[in-house]
């Protein structure tokens, strides 16, 4: 009820719940569709949802289950799970991805999926997923119009029965990208793939001589972080 009544002081209160590098100056300018929250506010969205429960004691509860369609599971607590992002948000650093730069994040639900996004949140880089049943031409328009910098996708996932080959739809289109520096791969079903000298990476060569420990990037709370398309039927 207090969120309709005063959404200004009721949001004013749930965010100071989180930690912040500067306070806002206003919680709220403008109004719909133009408008900002917590406006100067400093922060990263990374340390809310893992620096702040491992620095509270919770490092060793668990953050993340995955499990997939034939039962195969892992388990992160925070702990592991900041040290996983920290590495991949220095792997992304090292192929020259800044805050502002675009990530295609083109996997299905992975553990990856989440540990790429909460690194792209690290470093400031805007994130985009793409649904990994896009078609070739599908996925080829959104990244032409994305432009990233860097592509993480895998060699191919399970669905319904059938192989959805995902590095090989990424191979027939990235000559028309020219934005890509890099593209990893997460090693998800052990497939022989064709990978490019100098532009292909395992997941786990990437991420296997990184730090554990990266800073986070300072940004205002109305910095982009986030692009979603469309399925196009809209």
């Amino acid at each position: 009820e207090k969120s309709y009544n005063d959404p200004v002081q009721f949001w004013d209160e749930v965010a100071k719940e989180l930690e912040w590098y500067e306070p806002w100056t206003e919680t709220l300018e403008g109004e719909l569709p133009d408008f900002k929250f917590f406006v100067n506010g400093i922060s990263n969205p990374s340390i809310n949802l893992l620096d702040r429960h491992v620095n509270n004691g919770l490092g060793n509860k668990t953050a993340l289950i995955w499990e997939s369609e034939n039962g195969d599971s892992k388990f992160y607590t925070y702990s592991m799970l900041l040290s996983e992002v920290n590495r991949f948000a220095n792997a992304l650093k090292s192929f020259g991805v800044e805050k502002g730069d675009g990530v295609a994040i083109y996997l299905p639900n992975l553990a990856e999926a989440f540990i790429a996004i909460l690194a792209c949140f690290r470093v400031g880089a805007v994130w985009n997923s793409i649904f990994s049943g896009f078609s070739q031409n599908a996925l080829k328009d959104r990244l032409i119009n994305f432009e990233p910098k860097v592509i993480v996708t895998t060699d191919g996932t399970p669905r319904r029965g059938n192989v959805i080959t995902l590095k090989e739809k990424v191979d027939a289109v990235i000559d028309e990208v020219d934005s890509v520096n890099a593209v990893v791969v997460v090693d998800r079903l052990g497939t022989e793939l064709s990978m490019k000298e100098g532009r292909d990476y395992y997941w786990e060569d990437v991420v296997a001589e990184q730090s554990r420990v990266c800073e986070p990037e300072r940004l205002e709370a109305n910095d982009p972080g986030i692009v979603f398309y469309t399925s196009g039927t809209t």
